[in-house]
């Protein structure tokens, strides 16, 4: 069949008005193509259009190419079988047609991926609930020993929110289909709390630490908490639900980092002012030693530099080698971090670490002459006078 068949038989002319032509192909996409793939905004030409587009793109380009045997790669489908095809385009009434066996449904591509994984990546939230109902495995594991409600929590660079509320409610199809997904980790160790925790899906998190508290306290591979992840990402609204529990801001990863340690580093001033509230400490120190305060330092965070002096951190201290901020901020050529330090802090100018070195001798032997200049600028001493 083609499109000129297809509208003749369901009445589509031009003697009718452009609605009710749309309303005849829309209805008959729901029925017999997809009810994941609708189109509503636009004018009503813009959308009659689109479904004549896609009514088209079925008739004469997909169903053609479904061969007998369903477990064939098909070329036109870029290689895939055509169930995972319908899987990756939303194409749910295709699939209720074609009534794969139980076994078709649950089999992987050369990722691991079953139809329901790539279903949960598309966002296809119709064609999840037709494959579980086909009996596809929501327990089945890809190559990264992914479960399908890990793929419904991966979003891509750019989307619309559009695709973000339709991977909420794949997550709780795949939920409820099998609860215990939810105890899984992935070949990176990490759980569903992380993927939260990237994404930012806050409105899922209180219910999961409710019932999964387990989850929070569980580290991967990387020796990441959730709460790490969070703030790695910049997941303030995620980052706010699991600094309630009053423990969390203690939690430190293999360098002995703890929340407070990431948002110097990372985040910027809402970030900060959230771990701050949160932590009884400003200076707690990680394996080398080294506070929050000298790790914004190091990267040249001058928001975290403030907030945290501001709270009582004490910008004197020196990590497990003997250096200052100021001596950190030198080796890593933090111009703007040198220059905010001299100018706010009372930080000594000519502290020595455990080998003697300075923060001038530091720039003098990188070479950064700006830094160095500053420096000078503001009393240190050269190398060759302090040794005299």
């Amino acid at each position: 069949m083609n499109l000129d068949t297809l509208c003749e038989q369901l009445g589509v002319s031009s003697t009718h008005s452009e609605e009710h032509n749309l309303q005849l192909l829309e209805r008959w996409c729901l029925d017999h193509v997809s009810t994941d793939i609708q189109i509503n905004t636009g004018s009503t030409n813009e959308r009659y259009t689109q479904y004549l587009e896609l009514v088209q793109y079925y008739l004469e380009q997909f169903a053609p190419n479904i061969p007998p045997d369903l477990v064939k790669p098909v070329p036109e489908f870029d290689d895939k079988t055509t169930i995972e095809a319908a899987a990756y385009f939303g194409l749910d009434r295709v699939l209720v047609a074609l009534a794969p066996s139980q076994e078709l449904i649950n089999t992987p591509n050369s990722f691991g991926l079953t139809p329901l994984h790539v279903a949960a990546i598309e966002g296809n939230v119709h064609t999840v609930q037709i494959l579980l109902d086909l009996g596809a495995d929501p327990a089945q594991k890809n190559n990264q020993l992914q479960m399908p409600i890990f793929n419904a929590l991966q979003l891509p660079v750019l989307y619309e929110n559009e695709l973000r509320e339709s991977k909420i409610k794949i997550y709780q199809l795949l939920k409820k289909a099998d609860p215990d997904t939810l105890n899984n980790q992935d070949s990176s160790g990490d759980t569903v709390l992380q993927k939260m925790a990237v994404h930012d899906f806050s409105t899922l998190i209180n219910d999961l630490i409710s019932t999964h508290p387990n989850l929070a306290y569980t580290m991967n591979n990387h020796s990441h908490y959730p709460i790490h992840t969070a703030l790695l990402n910049n997941s303030i609204h995620c980052a706010g639900i699991l600094l309630r529990d009053k423990e969390m801001v203690q939690v430190a990863d293999s360098k002995g980092r703890v929340p407070l340690h990431y948002a110097a580093r990372y985040n910027g001033v809402d970030m900060i002012a959230l771990c701050l509230a949160a932590s009884p400490d400003s200076d707690p120190v990680d394996v080398e030693g080294k506070t929050p305060f000298m790790l914004a330092a190091e990267v040249g965070n001058l928001d975290a530099m403030q907030a945290l002096l501001d709270r009582g951190a004490n910008a004197q201290l020196t990590d497990n080698q003997g250096k200052t901020a100021l001596h950190l901020a030198a080796e890593q050529m933090e111009m703007s971090a040198v220059r905010w330090l001299l100018a706010h802090t009372k930080i000594d100018v000519n502290a020595s670490d455990n080998h003697q070195q300075t923060a001038l001798s530091i720039s003098e032997r990188a070479g950064n002459d700006k830094i160095s200049e500053l420096l000078l600028g503001r009393g240190a001493l050269s190398s060759v006078t302090l040794r005299h």
